[in-house]
């Protein structure tokens, strides 16, 4: 089995070039090819790789074409398709140390570099997500944690993520043109009883121009409103105070700001 999966990768790789970047298609022509009854038994796995070289790989989107020019997810690679080869060998549950020591303290390390190559504190900590839409909710509950808040401030250029977080976590949104609006808002809200929670700072405009999100500055425990969001990336890289209020934390997504931390 390894040795034919491992075939079509290397033809995969090998005829890239050759093929089209996507496909044309249409949901109701692959749920047609692949749908069926819930099967009482398994498929043969010579069945499957034909279902998978004429339907998955065929109506995939290739990142790692010559001629996609980009978005979010990278082309995949020989070593990282290797890689989830032995993660899914020993299909490691990292849950806590006890369930993956060695996986943990990987994830130690990683974050340890990555906390090198953007100047971050070494006392600083921070954990792994599947993307930056998660990445987005983690940094939106810290920001909760810190400053007790429910109110989240963001631009109509803020990545639709960010609604979504606020809303699973029980924050409220109030839409923001700027740094000066943020601190018209957030004084506002206070006056009304609603302690702000967080501002998002917006690298780029992603929603309108395929941007980055630079991420999310959060409140210290006064439930000071401290960040602001910046036109792009050197404003972001200045919005140290809103008013007087000097940023207690904060964390930048990486759906692509990680790179302009």
């Amino acid at each position: 089995m390894g040795r034919e999966v491992l075939e079509r990768i290397a033809v995969y790789y090998g005829s890239l070039a050759e093929r089209a970047v996507v496909e044309p298609t249409t949901s109701t022509a692959l749920r047609e090819a692949i749908g069926e009854p819930l099967p009482r038994a398994g498929m043969e796995f010579d069945a499957l790789l034909r279902t998978i070289d004429d339907v998955v790989v065929r109506y995939s989107r290739h990142n790692g074409h010559p001629r996609f020019f980009g978005y979010i997810s990278s082309p995949g690679t020989a070593v990282a398709a290797m890689a989830a080869l032995i993660e899914a060998a020993l299909n490691i549950n990292v849950s806590c140390w006890r369930s993956a020591p060695a996986a943990t303290e990987i994830e130690r390390v990683t974050i340890g570099w990555l906390k090198g190559m953007l100047g971050f504190p070494a006392a600083g900590v921070g954990l792994l997500t599947s993307g930056g839409s998660m990445a987005n909710l983690a940094g939106l509950a810290a920001a909760r944690s810190a400053s007790g808040g429910s109110r989240v401030y963001v631009t109509g250029e803020g990545h639709f993520s960010i609604r979504k977080a606020a809303a699973l976590l029980g924050a409220t949104v109030r839409e923001i043109e700027g740094a000066q609006d943020a601190v018209r808002a957030a004084e506002e809200d206070r006056a009304a009883g609603v302690r702000p929670m967080c501002i998002v700072a917006n690298g780029d405009d992603r929603n309108r121009r395929g941007g980055s999100a630079a991420g999310i500055c959060g409140g210290g425990a006064d439930g000071g409103a401290v960040a602001a969001r910046g036109c792009g990336v050197r404003r972001v890289r200045d919005a140290g105070t809103i008013g007087e209020r000097p940023v207690r934390w904060a964390r930048r997504g990486g759906l692509g700001g990680a790179r302009s931390a």
